[in-house]
């Protein structure tokens, strides 16, 4: 990401774009939260690695390709307000990681250091598994919600329902056999599991729900569509060649950007791109919205 300034309201209603050292130096007054916390924030957006050059992670196969091309290609105003629940997260999976028994796999790179990366649709991807068995018979991956989510999300959820859960796994699981294993994708089978945790009251419900997951093939993934949209697996693909061919004909980012479908406009029954795309100023300004 190109961070070109910092959005805060510490000078009033409205708020404006202040320098990148805005919090750091004491200059705010009114500081969203603490400041370490905002310094950690920005840390893991600048040292990123894992998406450097445009790469492609599980993750992004499962969103608007769009807002990825954005993110990587144009400055932006960012609001670390934001990023806190995600960045919260983040540091959820370090502390799951440090304590993990010993003989067990956590946060497993998919592929290892040094290794060619599996393909999709003939796409090379990466992606991390959060937690691998010492058998490699079960992969499980860990979501952080806030309790009104979690609640919202145990009541919708379906054992081995086929959703972005369950593709994300699939396409580790592919990833392990392929690039840790070398075994072909049918032979492994693991267990897949997701841990829906939240912090919850001490009456509340509980802190962690576990939801096992199918197994799905490659067809299928492809042919899946992310957050319950109207485009696939596939199509997210052949978005991200497109962007990628127009660069290498010389077209500006932006150009080639507005060039790029709207994928994320039917994405989460219309909600995410209002409420969920940090983006999203900058790509309606590209569509002329």
């Amino acid at each position: 990401m190109i961070i070109e300034g910092l959005y805060c309201e510490c000078g009033g209603e409205g708020g404006a774009v202040y320098p990148l050292n805005h919090y750091r130096t004491g200059e705010c007054k009114r500081p969203p939260m603490p400041v370490p916390m905002i310094e950690s924030i920005l840390s893991n957006i600048v040292n990123d690695t894992r998406h450097a050059g445009g790469n492609i992670t599980v993750t992004r196969l499962l969103t608007c390709p769009r807002e990825i091309a954005i993110h990587d290609n144009l400055p932006v105003v960012f609001d670390v307000r934001k990023h806190f629940s995600l960045h919260a997260g983040t540091m959820l999976h370090g502390a799951l990681e440090e304590a993990a028994p010993l003989g067990v796999y956590a946060e497993v790179l998919v592929p290892p250091i040094g290794t060619e990366r599996p393909t999709v649709g003939g796409e090379p991807y990466s992606g991390r598994a959060d937690f691998v068995h010492a058998d490699f018979g079960a992969i499980e991956d860990y979501k952080w919600h806030s309790e009104g989510a979690q609640k919202w999300k145990s009541s919708k959820m379906e054992v081995n329902e086929v959703n972005d859960d369950a593709v994300q796994l699939n396409l580790l699981r592919i990833g392990v056999a392929r690039t840790v294993l070398q075994v072909p994708d049918a032979e492994y089978l693991p267990r897949l599991t997701v841990w829906h945790l939240a912090m919850t009251s001490a009456r509340g419900p509980s802190a962690a729900i576990e939801m096992p997951a199918p197994i799905m093939d490659e067809a299928a993934i492809l042919a899946f569509n992310p957050k319950d949209g109207d485009s696939t697996v596939a199509e997210a693909i052949g978005d991200y060649r497109s962007f990628r061919a127009a660069r290498a004909r010389g077209v500006a980012a932006e150009d080639a950007i507005r060039e790029m479908p709207l994928r994320g406009r039917a994405m989460m029954k219309g909600q995410k791109c209002l409420l969920y795309c940090g983006m999203r100023t900058v790509c309606d300004r590209l569509a002329g919205v």
